[in-house]
């Protein structure tokens, strides 16, 4: 090997061990920094030595800043990372090594870069805050990062929290499509809605007219056949009868249909002269069973006269019916306010309902009893339910079989203007 050559290796030798000396030097910095064993640094630059003093240099600050979750940040007004903990380094799945010294730019995602720029650049004392996407590795991670500025008479360093917000993203993402499905199927659900109601309402109105029909010309062939037998006499019961239920079943469907569809129109209305009026159309009934019926200071409350009026006929008219043998009738109606509705109670003495089928009792045509023991068509809980579902409130039963009803529901208590 010739002297020049082993001149220039040794020279390179020198020149390495002095890039070691100094990388073992800067990371033996690092290290002080983090356990709060320096509190300012020396560096040489062209302007000479300078000294950077850490001016919160509290042991206990600097631990946290380091093992914070968050990524932690100190830049230079060029957006030059003067500092990073490790949090940071493993957001972007980097050593330390390569951040420190690199422009925050460099990991910016580039439809973010002019938004974080213009945010570093403008003077601000306030706290501002920005979402945008961080490049890791082949993956842009969105981070939510949290920034202010500090100004010394010498220098501008601005201080930056760095919060991966992978996490929050992918949930509201996925709680978007949730929604967005949902609202899909609400629509189609209206729309079968409406359908079937149509659907029932054509049936039901068109079905009125053959029954009536049949009724008019059943009644007329009975006068002429005129029998007497017994058996004759039993099969025009069964002919009438299966008519009149039919008939009532289908009026029944036409009403069910019919709520929500016409006379819709809100008013303030007095409960009190509701229930008066449902006494009024219920009064051989309450005569025939004496029945008695209580009802306290009942408020006012925005409705459709015509529908409230319907459900406490239905609950006043099933508390009739479905009474004890041989026990005076008691109908108790009482109300009370929570919050932002009013809740209404129907109470009788009656034969009561197993809690199993306090749900089944609103569902159309359900039906917990034979038709010969108690007759209907099991669809006034149902239109209930629909009333008072279409005026914004809920329905329920508490009930024990042989101690009565029950029958809750609510009401907005707000009032028209």
């Amino acid at each position: 090997m010739t002297k020049e050559k082993q001149s220039v290796k040794s020279e390179l030798e020198r020149e390495l061990a002095l890039v070691k000396y100094r990388l073992s030097e800067a990371e033996d910095t690092l290290d002080a920094i983090r356990t709060g064993a320096a509190d300012a640094l020396l560096i040489e630059g062209k302007d000479g030595l300078q000294v950077f003093t850490l001016k919160t240099a509290d042991h206990s600050y600097r631990v946290l800043i380091e093992e914070m979750s968050e990524g932690a940040l100190m830049l230079s007004k060029d957006a030059t990372i003067l500092y990073s903990n490790k949090s940071f380094a493993n957001m972007l799945k980097l050593p330390l090594s390569r951040i420190i010294g690199k422009s925050m730019l460099q990991f910016v995602s580039t439809s973010d870069k002019n938004k974080f720029k213009k945010l570093i650049t403008e003077p601000s004392a306030d706290i501002r805050k920005i979402d945008c996407k961080l490049k890791a590795g082949h993956h842009k991670l969105p981070v939510k990062i949290t920034l202010k500025q500090i100004n010394d008479d010498e220098h501008t360093v601005v201080n930056m929290t760095v919060a991966d917000v992978s996490e929050q993203v992918t949930s509201e993402n996925k709680i978007k499509r949730y929604q967005d499905e949902l609202e899909k199927k609400i629509i189609e659900l209206k729309r079968s809605n409406n359908d079937l109601e149509q659907f029932a309402y054509i049936a039901s109105h068109d079905l009125m007219e053959p029954l009536r029909m049949i009724n008019n010309f059943t009644q007329l062939l009975l006068k002429h056949l005129d029998a007497k037998d017994a058996d004759s006499l039993e099969f025009q019961h069964y002919i009438v009868s299966g008519i009149s239920r039919m008939e009532r079943m289908v009026k029944d469907l036409l009403d069910y249909s019919r709520v929500g569809r016409t006379d819709t129109v809100f008013e303030q209305v007095d409960l009190n002269e509701i229930i008066e009026k449902v006494k009024n159309n219920l009064y051989e009934k309450i005569q025939e069973t004496k029945a008695e019926i209580i009802y306290h200071e009942l408020p006012n409350v925005r409705a459709v006269p015509s529908l409230i009026s319907q459900v406490f006929q239905n609950l006043i008219s099933n508390a009739i019916k479905f009474a004890k043998p041989n026990v005076p009738v008691k109908i108790e109606i009482s109300s009370s306010r929570d919050d932002g509705e009013w809740e209404f109670c129907v109470k009788d003495n009656g034969i009561g309902i197993d809690e199993k089928f306090a749900d089944r009792i609103f569902i159309i045509f359900q039906r917990l009893h034979t038709q010969d023991k108690y007759s209907g068509s099991g669809i006034g809980l149902a239109i209930t339910k629909k009333i008072i579902d279409f005026h914004g409130g809920k329905v329920w039963l508490k009930s024990q079989l042989g101690k009565g009803c029950n029958f809750h529901f609510t009401l907005p208590a707000n009032t028209l203007p």
